[in-house]
């Protein structure tokens, strides 16, 4: 066999994902059993083959003959999503039949979708959308903003604005409605789905959220409510790091000399409602904010106040769900 031709072959497998369907690939049917026989390729359906490390989302893409999309195409790029990452959702036509047995692990949706080049999967702006879609639909609408959180902070600045239209232009073919709600609740400075949880559940509480917000000698935090209490998220992988453990309880001290409290919650006990109701037993208390430590200087008084001022106008208080309608709006989580 020539070493040109198998790499040839081995290059443009790894060009559309790591699997394909033979009738694909500039090889003949010789060149392919031979590079089975030398074990470069395995053959993972009639007519269709892979590379041995080939990702799995890909190759049951092959067997179906369709592209990874929706949220498995999001996982692979990075993106934090909710789910299963061993269920695999692959798009194919519409004209495509039901009829073919779908393996376990896979779902398929019937849409024309458009490949990202060679990959065998769709374009990184149409998982998005369908992604969204896919989670309204099962009762998510929460989740379905944070993942146009998660997927926003993905892209360079320079490229937001147009992603983030796209988004909501192909969503409002489907829902005007369900486009006007995410174009007030997507934020992409929240670092993770279950701050974009708590934002929308603490706003629809009558309460301003502020997420992202950097705060002068403390730095960025999660969350800045009603500008007098700052709400922190740990992530599932809890700082092990004695460095960073520390870090954190200087930034709580630190907040609190600027008038600022910290409730700092642990993945596990951040439950969006339960987050809410320690949150209001709270600010129920305060007339107002806590005085400043001595030592603090009148400039970072000032620029402190500043925050305190942006945090709490009208646009960190906005509930797009309010545009909902239907099974859609029935899916949110109202506070009471």
């Amino acid at each position: 066999m020539n070493s040109a031709e198998q790499q040839g072959v081995l290059g443009e497998l790894r060009r559309r994902g790591g699997a394909a369907r033979v009738h694909e690939l500039a090889a003949t049917p010789h060149l392919i059993r031979l590079c089975v026989a030398r074990g470069d390729l395995v053959r993972i359906e009639r007519g269709c083959v892979a590379l041995p490390d080939a990702a799995r989302a890909f190759a049951l893409a092959a067997q179906q003959n369709g592209l990874v999309s929706c949220v498995s195409r999001l996982h692979l790029l990075g993106v934090q999503v909710p789910g299963d990452p061993d269920v695999v959702h692959v798009s194919v036509p519409t004209h495509r039949g039901h009829a073919k047995a779908l393996p376990d692990g896979v779902v398929r949706h019937h849409e024309e979708a458009q490949r990202d080049g060679e990959l065998r999967a769709t374009r990184f702006v149409d998982a998005v959308v369908r992604a969204v879609l896919c989670l309204v639909h099962s009762g998510t609408y929460d989740l379905a903003v944070g993942v146009v959180d998660q997927s926003l902070r993905r892209v360079p600045p320079g490229k937001v604005g147009a992603v983030r239209r796209y988004v909501l232009a192909q969503v409002a073919r489907t829902s005007v409605a369900l486009a006007r709600a995410l174009d007030d609740d997507i934020d992409r400075r929240a670092r993770a789905l279950r701050e974009t949880e708590v934002r929308l559940v603490l706003r629809r509480g009558g309460l301003a959220v502020a997420p992202g917000i950097e705060i002068p000698t403390v730095g960025e935090v999660d969350m800045l409510v009603d500008g007098l209490l700052i709400t922190e998220i740990d992530g599932f992988a809890y700082h092990r790091d004695r460095v960073l453990y520390r870090k954190d309880r200087r930034r709580d001290r630190t907040a609190l000399d600027l008038t600022l409290l910290t409730h700092r919650y642990a993945w596990e006990d951040s439950d969006p409602l339960a987050v809410l109701a320690r949150t209001r037993s709270r600010l129920v208390t305060m007339t107002g904010p806590l005085p400043f430590a001595e030592h603090v200087s009148d400039e970072l008084r000032a620029g402190v106040e500043a925050l305190r001022s942006a945090a709490v106008e009208p646009r960190n208080r906005v509930v797009g769900a309010r545009h909902l309608t239907g099974a859609a709006r029935a899916a949110v989580v109202w506070p009471v």
